[in-house]
């Protein structure tokens, strides 16, 4: 299979620039999670809980806010609570402007999977990418910033027997302890800019088309050799 990266409209809030800075505000750094909160994204969102837990045992004051909706927030909201020196925040669902106001104001760093990873990357904010564990919780696991994945990848499906729990990467705490944060925001937004923009996808999605990569059989089957035509139309119009 030929990997094509997942689109993003990079146009933000009004030009932003880069965020660079660490808030650190009087609870310490804020960490947000952005995405649906139902599902296979449940277990997820308990590891980056239990990482920021373990951070916080070294002395670090964290803010954890939730920003997202779904048919699980009740049972996270149970497992996921505030302690002395974790404060933990539900937004709900924020979209639009808002949500990347709400990123550039107030998140330090930025954990999530799929598409919600590019939309703080775009605006410059520090992002960790997260994956699916599917039936667990794992014990260990190491973070990636944005930048580091490859093929494109925004999320992986893990099993419990998975080598790629401690693949190379790092702890959150860790993370939270080091100091060579300096360009993580530079980075993280130019990874967006160089390989998820809407008329780069479409480029590599049509080259795939035109060399015999990309095949639509079923599709072709259930509504016609005409629907390919439109396709591959609508797909030239972006580029």
């Amino acid at each position: 299979p030929v990997p094509v990266p997942v689109p993003v409209d990079v146009n933000v809030l009004g030009g932003v620039v880069c965020k660079k800075e660490l808030l650190c505000d009087s609870y310490g750094i804020t960490i947000m999670w952005l995405g649906r909160v139902e599902g296979f994204k449940i277990n997820s969102i308990i590891l980056i809980y239990k990482e920021i837990l373990a951070a916080a045992k070294a002395g670090n004051k964290i803010s954890f806010v939730v920003v997202g909706d779904g048919g699980d927030l009740d049972l996270l909201k149970e497992k996921v609570v505030t302690t002395p020196m974790v404060k933990v925040e539900y937004m709900g669902e924020v979209v639009g402007d808002e949500l990347e106001y709400l990123l550039i104001s107030q998140c330090d760093i930025l954990i999530a999977m799929g598409t919600s990873a590019l939309e703080g990357a775009k605006l410059g904010v520090k992002t960790l990418l997260v994956d699916v564990f599917l039936g667990f919780v794992p014990d260990m696991y190491n973070f990636k910033w944005l930048y580091e994945t490859e093929e494109y990848s925004l999320g992986r499906i893990l099993y419990r027997d998975d080598n790629s729990l401690l693949e190379i990467g790092c702890s959150l705490s860790s993370i939270i302890a080091g100091d060579g944060w300096g360009d993580v925001s530079v980075k993280c937004k130019d990874y967006v800019n160089r390989n998820h923009t809407i008329p780069l996808s479409a480029e590599l999605l049509l080259k795939a088309y035109d060399n015999g990569l990309l095949t639509y059989s079923v599709l072709v089957d259930n509504v016609g050799p005409c629907w390919l035509i439109r396709f591959k139309s609508f797909i030239r119009g972006l580029v």
